[in-house]
């Protein structure tokens, strides 16, 4: 609820809105862009190498815009593995929660924390010890967010249940801590009328909580960053609103697209980096309409 009433969500993720690979003075430009476009809620990596000052800043030009901000504070792949869960976290993970957390813990534009992006226990490493940990992490920092910040929700940053048991017990205990307020799940667009995330959805309902889609893919791009034809990026559109249309009925509370492409910028060496990737969403992509008339 947002004051006092039913609020529910949609928006996109920026990733790298906070990364200080992209220039700061291009943030106002996103979120006024996200913000016209019918974007409520963006998702942005906070993870421990990120200038807290900036964070401040884009919170700041949430406030100007109406936005609302996912932060998540660690992303697992390409940083983190099963011993993370373990043993690093205690001297990684929880010194970045201490030291952003009660900075913004009064600030109305943050939405949620998120632990991490797609916590698991990758195949080389998914035995019953690493499942353990991976609970216990979970237990650990979000205890720690809660302390520190009793204002906001939490969410671990889950992908999905898995296929094997002991991952799909392991959500189940995870969003069955009092410290975690809302499941979250990544899927398919347009796949709701076939069942996305059923399993999540019915252990979310049973547990008594929300459920929010923190990532939303379909392909528009090829892998050199060309848009698809018209034709494809269409279909993927109307395959959102047919989402978006189901909400409700389905029982869930939030639908973030992944992710906003700003495409080529600068960087101040000289080089040109690009923000963009199969799965995202130009400027003037057909889907911004459908988010537009969402209610």
């Amino acid at each position: 609820q947002l004051n006092g009433q039913p609020y529910t969500f949609v928006g996109a993720n920026v990733s790298y809105l906070a990364s200080p690979f992209f220039r700061a003075e291009r943030m106002k430009e996103v979120i006024a862009t996200l913000a016209a476009r019918g974007v409520q809620v963006i998702r942005v990596w906070a993870e421990p190498w990120c200038d807290l000052d900036r964070v401040e800043e884009m919170l700041d030009l949430g406030s100007q815009y109406g936005v609302r901000f996912i932060l998540t504070l660690q992303d697992f792949f390409g940083h983190t593995d099963g011993y993370w869960f373990k043993e690093e976290f205690k001297s990684k993970g929880l010194p970045h929660i201490q030291n952003i957390v009660p900075r913004f813990a009064e600030r109305p534009e943050i939405l949620m924390w998120e632990l991490m992006n797609e916590p698991t226990c990758p195949a080389q490493d998914a035995d019953r010890a690493c499942w353990e940990a991976l609970y216990n992490w979970a237990q650990v920092t979000s205890q720690e967010i809660k302390t520190l910040d009793p204002n906001h929700l939490v969410a671990a940053g889950t992908q999905h249940a898995g296929f094997e048991s002991r991952a799909i017990e392991t959500f189940r205990r995870i969003h069955a801590l009092p410290t975690i307020d809302i499941v979250s799940v990544h899927g398919q667009a347009g796949k709701l009328d076939q069942g996305e995330r059923e399993l999540e959805r019915s252990m979310a309902h049973e547990l008594g909580k929300p459920i929010y889609f923190g990532e939303v893919y379909a392909f528009g791009m090829d892998e050199n960053c060309r848009l698809l034809p018209q034709a494809t990026l269409d279909g993927r559109a109307a395959a959102i609103a047919s989402d978006l249309q189901q909400l409700a009925a389905k029982g869930i509370d939030g639908y973030l697209l992944w992710q906003y492409a700003y495409g080529a910028v600068e960087r101040e060496d000289g080089s040109t980096q690009h923000f963009c990737g199969v799965y995202d969403y130009t400027a003037d992509d057909p889907v911004w309409e459908v988010l537009l008339g969402h209610e």
